[in-house]
């Protein structure tokens, strides 16, 4: 009698090889930054950042295999501290030993420092995982002996590629548009993909389903299923989309769909908060003071109460007049840094100058000065729309551009 694998479709088909890992080509390609440590037979402490089913966890047991290395587990949800300091005791041996902690963010500051004097001593290598930003979970003794890796979200293709490994699997195959569904609804997570494929593939086994039925069936077993796990990024990308597309509505549902799923409400206010900016921005600033104020709300009333501060800001967000403007002029200005690497500050405002020119002496303070290296003095990094209270902003930029920039007098 063959022995069943009960373990999930992802993990049975987890890569087997760096190769195998697909959508971090930045990472993994040719000329991806762990692929050159690899190639450099390096290996160094590091923080993998970046959203669930990326193949954070993946990567760590890859590089281990690479190098040959002792690979010691822990999560921080389930670990202490204690019983981490006995099994590097235990464990500890020759030759590289890699500390792996999942979801190291989860630790907090005073945890976290058990691990300065492991990875100070070079015995151990700390590999950490973290969905949270490293600038505000991590303590930063611990950042600066790591090496903070970004995972992106799986893009659609990748989610594709992934979807179809898993049914080449299992030997069945879906309509085109049944995958895209999957796609669409894992929202850059491949684990989540392909716990979805096998979901789809069970429920098509007994009967064959339209897509809206599939769809209907899928929403109500996502809802009943998603507690407090990583596949709560997809409702909160569901409510993004709807803050977005400023349908109080849809925002309103989402809410109240995850607050009853059990997934914590600081969540949904921190998405809310990069919404603020990335969505709306200068169209309306007042958006993120709003956030702001029911983070505060919420911290103080606590549930159930705090739940209005949560409505209260979505449906302000879903109302403001809408604008990108932020992510837009930040990607500018890292677009430059990658072009032209960080230049050299102008002598007229460099630190200890006597060239500078102090603004409140003269009586209109827009003077002529080279405040951006001469490669970069003729673009355009701010740039904005006429959305809501934005078109004030471009007025005051256009006014103040002649004045301060030479190239534009």
């Amino acid at each position: 009698m063959v022995e069943r694998d009960f373990r999930p479709l992802y993990e049975i088909i987890r890569p087997q090889t760096i190769e195998d890992i697909v959508g971090q080509p930045h990472l993994v390609g040719e000329n991806g930054i762990i692929s050159i440590y690899l190639k450099q037979g390096k290996l160094f402490s590091m923080l993998f950042y970046g959203p669930p089913g990326t193949g954070k966890t993946t990567l760590a047991r890859l590089i281990s295999d690479y190098f040959n290395a002792r690979f010691i587990y822990f999560n921080a949800v389930e670990a202490s501290t204690v019983d981490i300091k006995k099994t590097i005791r235990e464990q500890e041996g020759p030759g590289p030993n890699i500390l792996f902690i999942d979801e190291i963010h989860r630790f907090n500051k005073t945890q976290q420092t058990i691990f300065l004097p492991h990875i100070e001593s070079g015995k151990i290598i700390l590999i950490a995982t973290t969905t949270e930003n490293p600038g505000y979970t991590i303590i930063s003794p611990l950042r600066s002996r790591m090496r903070v890796v970004p995972f992106k979200k799986l893009g659609d293709e990748a989610l594709g590629e992934l979807v179809q490994k898993g049914m080449n699997f299992s030997g069945q195959t879906l309509s085109p548009d049944i995958i895209q569904l999957i796609v669409d609804y894992s929202d850059g997570d491949g684990r989540f993909a392909l716990f979805l494929l096998e979901e789809v593939l069970s429920l098509m086994a007994h009967k064959v389903l339209s897509l809206e039925e599939l769809q209907a069936t899928l929403n109500k077993k996502m809802l009943l299923s998603d507690k407090k796990g990583d596949f709560y990024y997809n409702y909160l990308s569901a409510l993004h989309k709807s803050l977005r597309g400023s349908d109080a509505d849809a925002a309103v549902y989402w809410i109240c769909a995850m607050l009853e799923s059990g997934i914590d409400p600081l969540a949904i206010l921190r998405r809310m908060t990069a919404i603020a900016s990335e969505d709306i921005g200068f169209a309306d600033p007042n958006a993120l003071r709003v956030v702001n104020d029911a983070v505060r709300a919420y911290e103080f009333l606590g549930l159930p109460e705090g739940r209005m501060a949560l409505i209260q800001a979505a449906v302000y967000l879903a109302l403001a007049p809408k604008s990108n403007s932020v992510l837009r002029i930040m990607e500018k200005g890292l677009e430059l840094v990658k072009e032209h690497g960080v230049l050299d500050i102008p002598d007229s405002i460099s630190s200890g100058t006597r060239s500078y020119k102090y603004p409140h002496h003269y009586a209109d303070p827009l003077i002529c000065q080279d405040y951006l290296p001469p490669e970069l003095q003729k673009e355009e990094i701010a740039s904005f729309t006429v959305q809501g209270k934005e078109e004030m902003f471009k007025k005051r930029w256009d006014t103040i551009k002649p004045h301060i920039k030479k190239d534009k007098r």
